[in-house]
């Protein structure tokens, strides 16, 4: 997070709703900090196209987080956001997460990873890739897994 410089600390994060835990350990060790001293944050939590969309009719946003590149494009067309954000070191990614398989009591299907989810009977329950960031790294998760297995192979 940036420093707030100059004598208006308060800040608005609009962000979608999987990192809120983090944010919440994120922004008071931000606090603590000399750039962060007195900065207070108003935030906003939900699905990460309702968010850009909110953001485009004018909800107030000093920091968007959102999960996916499209999201944030609509906000470069707007021009709220500069064109160039992900020319960062880190691509404008601030963080890596993990896809976790549950599994239901007892694991009576003895699932173990991603081979196991296509054996027959087995049925997976994730969001709508079409509506959900986190169902789309979902998907993505899995073509990894089968790129890191050597069933599939990269795209150039």
């Amino acid at each position: 997070m940036a420093s707030c410089g100059g004598d208006d600390k308060a800040l608005s994060l609009v962000a979608y709703s999987t990192p809120k835990e983090a944010y919440e350990e994120i922004i008071p060790a931000f606090e603590k900090t000399s750039e962060g001293k007195g900065a207070t944050f108003s935030q906003s939590y939900g699905n990460s196209g309702d968010q850009a969309r909110a953001v485009i009719s004018g909800l107030k946003a000093d920091i968007a987080a959102l999960s996916l590149e499209p999201d944030i494009t609509k906000l470069v067309e707007e021009d709220l956001v500069a064109a160039d954000w992900s020319k960062t070191p880190t691509k404008g990614i601030v963080t890596r997460s993990v896809v976790a398989l549950a599994v239901r009591k007892d694991n009576p299907k003895n699932i173990k990873g991603w081979a196991d989810l296509v054996k027959p009977g087995v049925e997976v329950l994730t969001p709508n890739p079409f509506t959900s960031g986190g169902a789309r790294w979902n998907v993505m998760a899995a073509y990894g897994a089968q790129i890191e297995q050597g069933r599939a192979r990269p795209r150039p």
